[in-house]
């Protein structure tokens, strides 16, 4: 005899159970509890028990159930137990939630930052190996020029296609299309994947499903599939999909992740590239300018040297002159860059009169600016302590 909330618990079976044995409502669970039962009844001891799993078929199918009960003695006029009185929770919807959540945050965890899409794959089946009891056994197939292709195939005892075609014939060929075309979860019996018993995982029977989850990016292209085996006590309904269709949210975001660092390692190696063709460019043109530049030097230092010069050339000479010499410095300047790229240029100082060479540098304008109707003022002071100067930078 039960009250209106333990049809809930009795489901299909509500109201043939309804004064029959409870040997026979309950016959695929009386291996569990007929020893509670007989502690109760034959020992005159109540028991109990916390979020005890129970495989109970009560709507056609075993069905995977946690409940906390107790079972009470109930005397009769001898004083001897006359019957029992059980009190009972359902927990099975917390206990599997938190099932779901462990493996949900684990997987988190785990494909934080992975640094290559191998390691979001081995992530990702190490997350759910961890939980048995919903994935018997995954493996991970990569989408590549139009074939799912077996990325892990560390599965011991079964033995699967190295690659399947979706256009291809076969119900696994058909199945991977199915969730190609709808990107949803999808479903086939065991056998259709393997002739031999596949893996049973935390369950003491193999599975009887299997379960194609595609991994989808936000283009129109996969990433790949999860296969695995499913949870043989539970039926592939709605809920059970959600927790599936989470999964492959957190693999398809973390594929997504890894597929954005490694444009930003391109971009990073293209600019490389384009610095390392700049300091090519800049060595290959100051080359290009050492050899002119030493020939023009050379006459002007000659004419500056000459007696024979116009008095009125020497001070035109002597501007060109240190111009050219400055252009060399500017030139060979180019020439460090390969040097302050691998950080190996240093500067050499020396003591200098910063007044004169701050005037020698001023004096090289000295002829565009009164070219331009100016006049070029220097106005200087003395400079106090030593300034040491690298001249050449």
């Amino acid at each position: 005899l039960y009250n209106d909330p333990y049809k809930a618990i009795v489901g299909g079976k509500h109201p043939w159970a309804l004064g029959q044995p409870a040997s026979v409502v309950w016959q695929d669970i009386w291996r569990d509890i007929e020893p509670m039962l007989e502690t109760v009844m034959g020992h005159d001891q109540g028991t109990y028990v916390e979020s005890q799993l129970l495989i109970m078929e009560r709507n056609g199918y075993p069905e995977e159930t946690y409940y906390t009960f107790s079972y009470t003695p109930v005397p009769g006029d001898d004083g001897r137990p006359a019957g029992m009185i059980c009190f009972n929770t359902d927990d099975t919807d917390r206990i599997i939630s938190e099932r779901q959540l462990r493996t949900l945050t684990r997987l988190g965890k785990l494909l934080t930052d992975p640094r290559n899409n191998e390691e979001v794959v081995e992530k990702t089946l190490e997350a759910l190996v961890e939980n048995p009891h919903d994935f018997s056994f995954a493996v991970y197939y990569h989408w590549s020029e139009g074939l799912a292709r077996l990325a892990d195939a560390a599965v011991e005892g079964v033995q699967l296609p190295a690659q399947v075609d979706p256009k291809g014939a076969g119900p696994l060929a058909e199945a991977f299309a199915a969730a190609l075309g709808s990107r949803a979860l999808q479903v086939l019996d065991a056998t259709q994947v393997s002739s031999n018993a596949l893996p049973a995982g935390a369950w003491s029977v193999p599975p009887k499903s299997v379960a194609i989850l595609p991994i989808f990016s936000s283009g129109k292209e996969p990433y790949g599939f999860l296969l695995f085996g499913m949870n043989p006590y539970r039926l592939a309904d709605e809920k059970y999909a959600g927790f599936f269709s989470l999964v492959a949210d957190q693999v398809a975001t973390s594929f997504a992740d890894v597929h954005l660092l490694e444009e930003e390692r391109k971009r990073a190696e293209a600019l490389a590239e384009i610095d390392r063709a700049k300091t090519t460019f800049f060595s290959n043109i100051s080359h290009e300018f050492r050899t002119p530049l030493t020939l023009l030097l050379g006459p002007v230092e000659d004419a500056l040297n000459d007696p024979n010069t116009i008095p009125a050339n020497r001070p035109r000479m002597d501007v060109a002159y240190r111009n050219a010499l400055r252009l060399q410095k500017l030139v060979n300047t180019l020439l460090e860059f390969s040097r302050i790229e691998a950080g190996r240029l240093e500067g050499s100082f020396a003591r200098v009169d910063v007044v004169t060479l701050t005037r020698d540098l001023a004096s090289t304008f000295r002829s565009a600016i009164e070219k331009a109707g100016m006049q070029l003022c220097f106005d200087m002071s003395p400079v106090e302590g030593e300034v040491y100067v690298d001249p050449e930078m």
